[in-house]
């Protein structure tokens, strides 16, 4: 009632959203459906020979097919597997461990396609990402937000050259 006619969308789990106690009232809502077999495949058909490696795993693998109809797994798979073979794809290991790899070379194609930064080495780069991913870890925080970032989260040296830096 405060926001009068103001739009606002609330994105968030079902699961989580059902174990609240105490819940928004919605005009409506979108639940986002795992994917099916056909959509998935016509996914992958659209990207062509690119992902044909792949493919080839996801038909024959369950758990990674599995990790596969969740939209942003699906995209992150043809992200960082386009050109590769199937020996490339990780499969018959356990979601948790396959998740792993993948996310990984994720992390690794995304930094390829940056070109070489004369500023930052890719180990430079993961180094941060990973402590800052160490940080949210410990303070709860699942989504990333520059705003959430915190200066206790510095080292005493870094802490001082931040108070420094934004008075």
């Amino acid at each position: 009632e405060e926001r009068g006619d103001s739009p606002i969308a609330v994105c968030c789990r079902s699961e989580e959203y059902t174990a609240l106690s105490t819940r928004v009232m919605l005009q409506h809502a979108v639940s986002i459906l795992p994917l099916t077999d056909k959509q998935i495949n016509t996914y992958l058909g659209q990207a062509g020979e690119q992902v044909k490696g792949l493919r080839q795993v996801l038909n024959k693998d369950v758990e990674l097919r599995e990790l596969a109809r969740q939209p942003l797994m699906l995209n992150l798979f043809t992200l960082t597997y386009q050109g590769s073979t199937a020996a490339d794809v990780p499969a018959g290991e356990t979601r948790e461990k396959m998740q792993h790899t993948i996310f990984a070379r994720y992390v690794e194609r995304m930094l390829e396609r940056r070109k070489e930064s004369k500023r930052w080495k890719p180990e430079q780069v993961i180094r941060w990402l990973t402590f800052l991913a160490k940080q949210m870890e410990q303070h709860d925080q699942t989504v990333f937000s520059v705003e959430n970032l915190q200066p206790i989260w510095l080292s005493r040296k870094w802490r001082i050259l931040y108070q420094w830096c934004v008075g």
